[in-house]
């Protein structure tokens, strides 16, 4: 079952729950549907010379670390102008969103891109949004998206602009809540090497 806007609105008020922390005014006062619009808070590509892994041994413990990223440019609240990054076509970035999220634990988010995206060529790369991901943080934690430009011209994407839309479901049933490392990592997009059994 797909949460309605009331029961969201709700969950971001209240000063015990905070589900979504830093939602943007239009999603509080005009929201549309039955979720959230996501804003780009920073942009990031990968360091020259990075890189990354995904190993697993015999004993199937996995080894991981993802390439060092460099900050492009960010949101920045106190400016009425905003930063404009131009995508290239064949780039790659990695996209940080303004909003922190504490997802409660019979919560799963489900991202989609905004349409204007696909529309001019640019890929989002988006994934399920865990129960209790970032639960156990005080201002949670922010979300990571790849963003590609596989169409043939180059894209404006100012900072703050809207460019990916969350609905929430109800889980019916048991949840095993989020435990990785990405909501520790405020204001980082990548890990540095880890083991997971």
């Amino acid at each position: 079952m797909i949460i309605g806007i009331d029961q969201l609105l709700a969950f971001v008020s209240d000063p015990n729950v905070r589900m979504v922390i830093d939602l943007g005014e239009r999603e509080i006062t005009r929201p549309e549907g039955t979720g959230f619009d996501l804003r780009v808070g920073k942009l990031f590509r990968f360091r020259q010379g990075s890189m990354g892994y995904l190993h697993i041994d015999r004993s199937n413990t996995l080894s991981r670390k993802t390439p060092e990223c460099d900050l492009v440019c960010e949101f920045d609240p106190s400016q009425d102008t905003q930063k404009i990054a131009v995508i290239a076509p064949g780039d790659f970035y990695l996209v940080q969103t303004i909003e922190r999220f504490r997802l409660l634990e019979n919560l799963l988010g489900i991202i989609m891109p905004r349409t204007t995206l696909f529309r001019s060529g640019i890929i989002l790369l988006v994934s399920f949004v865990s129960p209790g991901y970032g639960l156990r943080e005080q201002n949670g934690a922010t979300l990571a998206f790849g963003l590609t430009n596989i169409g043939g011209c180059p894209f404006e994407i100012e900072m703050g602009a809207r460019i990916a839309h969350i609905v929430f479901a109800k889980i019916e049933g048991e949840t095993r809540l989020y435990r990785g490392p990405w909501q520790k990592n405020e204001g980082r997009v990548w890990t540095n090497a880890e083991e997971q059994n």
